[in-house]
């Protein structure tokens, strides 16, 4: 792309993917974590980032695989891990098993080009065998690991060079010497498009991630900021009532810790919403204002706007209140979800054993995940232990597979993979459906066998048990490459609201390829004490081990849910805040219509009025305004709540529950407003 392109002055690519291990500083006797990113030669040029000591990567960095062993460190952990030692360039980094030299240090501003990543080292693409795991995607065509920068010449338009990119990259595609260009193929490739956008703002799952609640959230502030607006009218508009100058007394001060821009919002809101009953304010009646004071009977009712206000407040904080229930029955249904495996007294952390040299497939390795599972697994209250290369919300291995003996000849389909121990599914609490697990005479040696879950067995054999079937992965001719030997319970992969996934799990001992640095514990009684058997059987087998990312299964999955969880208590909490403003207003309505009508309530009553009478002649002045609110909001909730479809899990945008709820709850407010101890009688 760098060297055929017509539209790109400079083209730098970086991995889409940080790799997070632990290596040794020169000097140091302890590990330290890095979060390492591979990068072009050209990444550091192309963005226009210079060095703030020292230099920064460059082509020749990564001309030669294997050739440079070089890196460039951020500001951050030079400052964090290195204490800012002001001789840093030329210091030694152990990564792996290789030495490399730190020749720059990154400006402070600059944090890298993916949004919630800050990478603590840049290291050149040549080098990426070299650094855990040590994949070697660098002359492997079909690798998909890369983010693609490029900037654009003068004069060239977007549009010119997403022509222009999107020919040559199908003519890359198709040049590959190894590119398979079957019909199939070349079909996929027709319809393969790269879409240019701009990288002012970085590349970001976050984005993507939070994105649609944060613009929810956005309209959920604008609405409270409109009750509030109305509090700010009504509280001018009760002037109005009775035509005179009189203020209701509530004390509304302003938070002088406010930002400037809310602050500015603020003063806008006022005057906007003051101009009105300001302007009505002007025109006072002498003869009424030299009266005693009081207005005649029903003036309340003469404000139209004062009551249109109060609809407009209830219609509002039903909206909210309706849309807030949903988002937390929908984050209740999340956490309730059957993922498949028991998420309870499950611990679970991570080694790092390529930090310090060792290597995948090395049998050192192997018995040292045996070693380490076998004496945790001993440990009193410890019920199973496994490695695994993955659990869930980590990510997956896939790529289709082939089933011999289909009845169409092979079988097409992508199925996410997992290496794991024998203690894996007694670890996670994943049920065995039918035939068995991992046992010990599948070695390295024997026939490679595999365990796949239900959905996988249901699609790919829905007339028959699939145990004994065999399948591959890559290409048609490993189709006899595992065995089936039995079926779990389907699991939840990447997240909690995904349908059912083609999963397998392959045996550790038979696929030693892979760096398993997940480890689970399952337990029952103290979980320090386990905590610290499993860091001392660790310790035993290898003291430099690293360890770390101790977490619990549960732990994982209340993380997995981040912005369902943000989205839930925000809005929530702005619902209840809303309720609070609205309530504000209806009371101080209520409460000056009272005390307008005082006189004549202490004449009803002296003639005789009940006090249910008199609370009931209070009472419909706001019941009217309050009924016509809910009127108004339960159509609008409806037809708004739809637009939030896709943000909910296991409940209908109409829920009728939610929309009950937040009418009775508006009611209730309602009827704690309109107290008859607080009539002035």
């Amino acid at each position: 792309m760098q060297k055929r392109n017509l539209v790109f002055s400079d083209v730098a690519t970086a991995s889409s993917m940080v790799n997070l291990i632990h290596g040794f500083v020169e000097g140091h006797s302890a590990p330290e974590p890095m979060t390492i990113k591979l990068v072009s030669g050209s990444y550091f040029p192309m963005l226009g980032v210079e060095a703030l000591a020292g230099r920064v990567l460059n082509e020749e960095d990564d001309r030669i695989k294997d050739a440079h062993p070089v890196a460039v460190v951020s500001y951050s952990w030079w400052k964090r891990s290195l204490a800012g030692d002001p001789i840093v360039l030329g210091k030694k980094l152990t990564i792996g098993s290789t030495l490399f030299t730190i020749v720059g240090i990154a400006p402070p501003e600059f944090f890298g080009t993916a949004v919630g990543e800050s990478p603590d080292i840049w290291i050149p693409l040549a080098m990426q065998k070299e650094v855990p795991p040590g994949n070697d995607g660098y002359a492997d065509d079909k690798a998909q690991s890369l983010h693609l920068m490029a900037r654009l010449k003068p004069g060239v338009s977007v549009q010119q060079a997403s022509a222009s990119a999107n020919l040559l990259f199908q003519q890359i595609l198709r040049g590959f010497p190894t590119s398979p260009l079957t019909a199939e193929n070349l079909k996929k490739l027709d319809a393969a498009r790269v879409e240019l956008y701009s990288l002012s703002t970085g590349f970001s799952h976050l984005r993507f991630m939070f994105s649609e609640p944060l613009k929810v959230l956005m309209a959920v502030v604008a609405l409270v900021l409109l009750i509030a607006c109305g509090n700010i009218a009504n509280r001018f508009l009760l002037r109005m009532i009775s035509g005179g100058s009189e203020a209701v007394p509530l004390d509304v001060p302003l938070d002088l810790r406010l930002l400037a821009f809310a602050f500015a919002i603020t003063l806008l809101t006022a005057l906007l919403f003051g101009m009105l009953p300001a302007f009505r304010a002007t025109r006072v009646h002498l003869t009424e204002s030299l009266k005693d004071g009081r207005t005649p009977i029903g003036a309340g009712s003469k404000s139209l706007l004062a009551k249109a206000l109060i609809i407009s407040q209830v219609a509002l904080s039903l909206v909210l209140l309706a849309g807030a229930g949903l988002f937390l029955r929908s984050l209740v249904n999340l956490t309730n979800v059957d993922t498949g495996f028991n998420r309870e007294g499950v611990l679970r952390l991570q080694i790092d054993p390529a930090s310090i040299g060792y290597h995948a497939g090395d049998a050192r390795l192997n018995a040292v995940y045996q070693q380490i599972e076998y004496r945790i697994s001993a440990f009193p209250g410890v019920r199973a232990a496994s490695f695994s290369l993955f659990t869930f919300d980590q990510g997956t291995w896939n790529n289709p597979i082939w089933v011999q003996g289909y009845a169409s000849g092979h079988q097409d389909r992508d199925v996410h993979h997992n290496v794991v121990g024998r203690g894996y599914f007694a670890a996670m609490g994943i049920p065995l459906l039918a035939g068995r697990t991992f046992e010990p005479q599948d070695s390295a040696s024997s026939q490679k066998v595999a365990v796949i879950s239900e959905t996988m067995a249901r699609t790919l054999f829905p007339q028959g048990s699939p145990i004994g079937h065999h399948y591959g992965a890559h290409d048609p001719q490993n189709a006899n490459h595992w065995q089936i030997i039995g079926v779990v319970k389907d699991v939840k992969v990447h997240s909690l609201d995904e349908e059912q996934q083609d999963v397998d799990y392959l045996s550790r001992v038979q696929n030693d390829f892979f760096y398993l640095n997940d480890l689970e514990v399952r337990y029952t009684g103290n979980q320090n004490a386990v905590l610290d058997a499993v860091r001392q059987s660790i310790k035993e087998v290898d003291p430099h081990l690293p360890i770390s990312d101790v977490k619990t299964l549960e732990d994982q999955v209340a993380r997995s849910m981040p912005n369902q969880r943000l989205i839930a208590q925000l809005s929530a909490f702005f619902a209840l805040l809303a309720v609070f403003l609205s309530c504000i207003g209806i009371y101080g309505l209520m409460s000056y219509m009272v005390m307008r009508r005082t006189n004549e309530i202490g004449v009803r009553m002296a003639l005789g009025a009940e006090r249910a009478n008199v609370l009931w002649l209070v009472m419909q002045e706001i019941l009217l305004p309050v009924a016509v609110g809910v009127g108004i909001g339960v159509p609008v909730t409806l037809a708004g709540n739809r637009l939030i479809s896709s943000m909910l899990f296991g409940l209908r945008p109409t829920d009728p529950m939610s929309l009950l709820v937040a009418v009775g709850w508006q009611l209730l407010r309602w009827l704690a407003i309109c107290r008859p101890d607080e009539l002035p009688c």
